[in-house]
């Protein structure tokens, strides 16, 4: 996963987006999603 789509999806999720709903939209699991939004606040 490249750092922009860990951005993205860290933006998405500011803006009260459920993890379930930007896997959706990035075409990526929910557990990915929930990896890269931990990594990202780190």
């Amino acid at each position: 996963m490249a750092q922009d789509d860990i951005e993205e999806a860290y933006s998405l999720r500011r803006s009260r987006m459920t993890n379930a709903a930007i896997a959706d939209r990035m075409g990526l699991s929910k557990d990915q999603v929930y990896r890269a939004i931990k990594k990202r606040r780190l």
